[in-house]
């Protein structure tokens, strides 16, 4: 499995905590990305009315399509959750609705990737019951004035209310990773807290103005958009912004009132 990047969770205080934090009941559906064993699997199928378990490897996926195949609402998909079609998946089970729970224990190198398709597709899901890389989980759930405030904390407090339930130690894991985990807890946001003109290019103007964030937002305005140095402090003036701050201190309120004045004005 170490192709693939995965440890799999044996700790059950753990498994523990994730089913406690669903708070699961039997009109759920639950969306489990990275089944592994199945380790969390059945202590979900035994509470939820429909499982989708995913899992990328063919070996897995014979295993548990054995292990389960008495649980009549356990369905097992063999293939990569960024190349699967989200919602034809859930229709093999005739469930598209906002009732849908994600768990899942997700690949460290694909984490944001996984988030990003998850929230193109929020409007399915309830909550987001994700283990990340800690580092990771410290980057989702920052505030501005934190050093690892960025542009994924902006994305997810966007589409979320984020909470960092517990770090989780590396030991938790077979094979043992390098680093440890956290488990967060995310409420699907039916409406965004702040409007935007284009949410698309929104996340890719802050992107851009995280990729300068050593910059004033001055600098990193000019760099980010190619305004002159006069317009972009005018720009950030009008949003109510210092032209001297850095992108580390800025709200996603902020963010959103400067986009969308630059948006205005181009």
């Amino acid at each position: 499995m170490k192709r693939l990047g995965q440890s799999f969770l044996v700790d059950s205080g753990i498994v523990r905590k994730i089913i406690n934090c669903a708070k699961l009941k039997r009109e759920h559906t639950v969306l489990e990305i990275g089944a592994g064993h199945g380790e969390l699997t059945r202590p979900i199928a035994e509470i939820a009315g429909k499982v989708i378990a995913v899992e990328v490897d063919r070996k897995l996926c014979d295993t548990l399509k054995r292990k389960f195949a008495r649980f009549e609402n356990v369905h097992v998909v063999q293939g990569d959750f960024l190349k699967l079609d989200i919602k034809s998946i859930l229709a093999l089970e005739g469930e598209i609705s906002g009732r849908v729970k994600v768990i899942g224990n997700l690949p460290y190198y694909i984490t944001t990737p996984i988030l990003m398709k998850l929230f193109r597709e929020k409007e399915l899901f309830s909550r987001l019951i994700v283990m990340v890389q800690k580092e990771v989980a410290d980057r989702m759930a920052a505030h501005p004035g934190s050093k690892v405030y960025g542009a994924l904390s902006l994305s997810v407090s966007y589409h979320t209310e984020i909470e960092k339930v517990t770090d989780v130690s590396k030991e938790c894991f077979r094979p043992q990773p390098e680093v440890d985990s956290a488990l967060t807890n995310m409420k699907i946001r039916r409406e965004p807290p702040v409007r935007v003109r284009d949410e698309d290019l929104f996340f890719s103007f802050t992107r851009a103005i995280f990729g300068g964030r050593r910059k004033t937002l001055r600098n990193a305005l000019i760099r980010a958009t190619s305004v002159d140095r006069q317009k972009s402090e005018r720009l950030l003036l009008d949003a109510g912004i210092d032209p001297g701050t850095r992108a580390e201190q800025i709200s996603l309120e902020q963010f959103a009132g400067l986009f969308n004045n630059v948006s205005r004005d181009s």
